[in-house]
């Protein structure tokens, strides 16, 4: 059975060091744990019993980074409330509340006085922390070369052949982000979800950025990746883009296999970028798989 794909902050690669006082401690317990609407319950709760009047200065500086004044950072606690319950009802589902940090601090509070700042600490604590995209729950993208290079070696060991895909979602953009982020993320979602239904369980799915995914496909040649990117595509468009009447949007992708297209994880990425980039140039919905 398919894992379902949720928001993850559970994974984090980093440890508390034991210096950091109990209020810390147990914000980290409960965030890193909780992944549904009840962890905004959980964090009123934890201050109530606490009653640290640092408290909520410690949840901020723990998720992102920053500190703010005690009363600010209070004050800053109730808006994220507000746009928390605003993204879960606009999204229609439940998402982990480092998401509505991210989004809140990005989008909505850029009137703070270095948002510069803020955008890098957060989005690099975030890179740092955890190995899964924290909407989609697929790998992040800069883990993409090591997890090829492993399927080269074992692909070598046992003497079969794998390939790679890559996928764009042509149409969303960042500025988008500012005005249409429910639409947005539904769509990213939904994309998400339908890669999640196709895949099979040994095969190893990416998310680069807004609108670009990847696949590791073992144990597939290049006819075997044709077939799964085209049915990729198909049902993508026929299952949301059409669908859902989002006009403007188009799909593309490319693939390549080893040990054919290349023997190394650079030449084999290079060679799938530039197959992506092709099949941009020819028209929406191309899978471009030779150069």
């Amino acid at each position: 059975m398919r894992k379902s794909i949720e928001f993850i902050l559970s994974s984090n690669i980093f440890l508390l060091p034991e210096e950091v006082d109990e209020t810390v401690r147990k914000i980290y317990e409960i965030t890193s744990k909780s992944k549904d609407s009840k962890v905004i319950g959980e964090i009123e709760s934890l201050a109530k019993k606490l009653k640290d009047p640092n408290f909520f200065q410690k949840f901020f500086t723990l998720m992102t980074g920053l500190k703010f004044n005690p009363n600010t950072a209070r004050d800053i606690w109730y808006e994220l409330q507000k746009h928390y319950r605003h993204m879960c009802q606009k999204i229609g589902r439940d998402i982990h509340i480092s998401t509505a940090i991210a989004d809140y601090f990005l989008q909505v509070k850029r009137s703070l006085q270095n948002p510069a700042v803020i955008d890098l600490i957060i989005l690099e604590e975030s890179k740092n922390r955890t190995l899964q995209d924290l909407l989609t729950g697929f790998l992040k993208g800069y883990l993409f070369e090591k997890f090829v290079s492993k399927e080269i070696n074992r692909s070598i060991r046992h003497k079969h052949f794998f390939s790679i895909v890559m996928l764009k979602l042509n149409g969303l953009n960042y500025s988008s982000l500012t005005s249409e982020m429910p639409i947005v993320l539904k769509i990213i979602l939904d994309v998400a979800k339908t890669i999640e239904k196709l895949k099979r369980s040994e095969d190893i799915a990416f998310r680069f950025s807004i609108d670009k995914f990847g696949l590791i496909l073992p144990h597939t040649d290049k006819k075997g990746s044709i077939i799964f990117a085209n049915r990729l595509l198909s049902s993508i468009n026929n299952e949301i883009i059409n669908t859902e009447l989002l006009f403007g949007l188009t799909l593309n992708a490319g693939a390549q296999t080893f040990p054919e297209d290349g023997e190394d994880a650079k030449t084999l990425i290079s060679k799938v970028e530039k197959c992506l980039y092709k099949s941009r140039i020819e028209g929406p919905n191309r899978i471009v798989y030779s150069l």
